[in-house]
């Protein structure tokens, strides 16, 4: 499996919008992820476990 990293191009492992991992840190016992994307004009951020990212195959576009 390929570590995710800061500047990735990711989405939740259930499907949804594609984000970036904007930068990677360390929670109370996981590791997580923030991740921003864009709905219309508006940015957007949260945090979500590495465990339920995947990363998106930029040659299937």
């Amino acid at each position: 499996m390929t570590e995710l990293k800061n500047g990735d191009c990711v989405e939740l492992k259930s499907g949804g919008i594609s984000m970036t991992i904007d930068w990677i840190f360390s929670g109370i016992d996981t590791k997580k992820a923030s991740c921003v994307w864009f709905d219309g004009y508006n940015q957007k951020q949260e945090n979500f476990n590495l465990t339920s990212l995947k990363l998106i195959d930029e040659d299937d576009d």
